[in-house]
């Protein structure tokens, strides 16, 4: 996924509603920031009221119940979808305008 995002003159930014899906990002969330190799880095942090999504089950980490209907293959199909459209984006097809 990529996207072109702009920050106002208060430094905020809105994180665009596709990649706060993917994350899991529900509600408001904290954020831990780092610059890495002149790069902003944004990773989100654990809330202590909230549960977990990554739980220990039986001495194995597994992501846990939500509730909500997932499909492991459409997922993956978007996921594709999306990489896809990013390496495509701006290449030349090869046909002219003549």
């Amino acid at each position: 996924m990529s996207y072109t995002i702009s920050m106002d003159r208060a430094g905020r930014i809105v994180i665009p509603k596709p990649v706060r899906e993917r994350i899991g990002a529900d509600g408001a969330i904290r954020f831990g920031l780092d610059l890495v190799l002149g790069r902003i880095e944004l990773t989100p942090l654990p809330e202590p009221n909230r549960a977990s999504k990554i739980v220990e089950k039986d001495g194995m980490w597994v992501a846990a119940a939500t509730g909500k209907e997932f499909s492991a293959a459409e997922a993956l199909r978007k996921d594709r979808d999306d990489r896809e459209d990013m390496l495509t984006r701006n290449v030349p097809t090869g046909e002219s305008d003549g």
